[in-house]
């Protein structure tokens, strides 16, 4: 009986699917051998002081992560003392369309849950350095379910090496 309980319920414990297609960015409305960072509050549903950074690749995948603290730093924190966090945690990673001054971004968010549901963020670029992240919206199953307004401005910095895109949860 419990097996049929849980046969019928896997629902409960898949990950959403991403929408976007996964495609090559040979595009030079942003750049890409570098990173985003805004050390702006987050308001909203996330309620986060702190660096917040944007990774694009040329892959068509993209890495999304805050930080608590401002003295974070991203360079030998994060993508030297810690790879593997970026590469086994699938609420880091997403997949990037750019159709004219719009980013679209999907990425998974499990939220402390067995599922991971999908959110979508909504970036103007305003030039090849600096994007606006203006709004995000969940799909179903977390609060916040309706759009949110971010206006959190992005800017970018050089940098080399870049952590691998390769990751197991976008194929």
């Amino acid at each position: 009986m419990i097996l049929t309980v849980f046969t019928n319920c896997k629902d409960w414990f898949e990950d959403e699917y991403y929408t976007l297609e996964k495609r090559p960015y040979t595009g030079t409305e942003i750049k890409t051998n570098g990173y985003f960072y805004s050390y702006e509050n987050s308001e909203g549903v996330y309620d986060n002081t702190g660096i917040s950074v944007l990774v694009f690749y040329k892959d068509g995948t993209s890495i999304h992560f805050g930080t608590r603290g401002n003295n974070v730093d991203v360079e030998n924190d994060v993508f030297k003392e810690n790879p593997l966090w970026l590469k086994n945690n699938k609420n880091l990673w997403g997949i990037f369309n750019i159709d004219n001054d719009t980013i679209r971004i999907e990425g998974l968010n499990s939220d402390g849950r067995v599922r991971a549901y999908m959110y979508t963020e909504i970036v103007i670029i305003k030039n090849d350095t600096t994007i606006c992240l203006i709004r995000v919206q969940s799909s179903t199953g977390k609060a916040a379910t309706t759009p949110y307004i971010k206006n959190t401005t992005y800017h970018f910095k050089q940098f080399s090496p870049k952590p691998d895109s390769t990751n197991v949860f976008i194929k």
